[in-house]
């Protein structure tokens, strides 16, 4: 019901439930699950959930007390399964270009800076490193 398959299927091997080609999305348009570092208790059920194995659960820091859950957005097709199996409300699907994909990287971004596991300028580092 949900379409997902069918925007980012590069094959146009997928219709919608009225015979009709889906539209597909560029990349940036695509619908994406984000994960709230802070939220996620490393319950398990979104990668339980997800048809399409997007999710994993990592370390975040050595020595945590447990897992999180870490989006692999090759594979996601922002189908909306995890987010509605989440019993903590830490996944979250956006479109990758929306102003809400943006403050949740922003977030992550600044709750690895307080635990330490990501400098404060890394954002600079990382757009240097793209620029050369």
């Amino acid at each position: 019901d949900c379409g997902a398959c069918g925007v980012v299927c590069p094959d146009e091997a997928i219709y919608d439930h009225e015979g009709m080609l889906c539209d597909n999305l560029k990349a940036a348009q695509r619908p994406l699950a984000y994960v709230d570092l802070q939220s996620c208790v490393g319950c398990v059920w979104c990668v339980w959930a997800c048809p399409f194995d997007a999710l994993e659960m990592i370390k975040l820091v050595d020595g945590h007390h447990f897992e999180i859950s870490s989006v692999i957005t090759k594979k996601c097709v922002g189908c909306t399964l995890c987010e509605l199996d989440c019993p903590y409300d830490a996944i979250h699907i956006f479109r990758a270009d929306s102003d809400e994909a943006a403050a949740r990287i922003e977030r992550n971004a600044r709750f690895e800076e307080e635990i330490g596991i990501r400098s404060p300028d890394a954002d600079e580092e990382d757009d240097e490193e793209v620029a050369a």
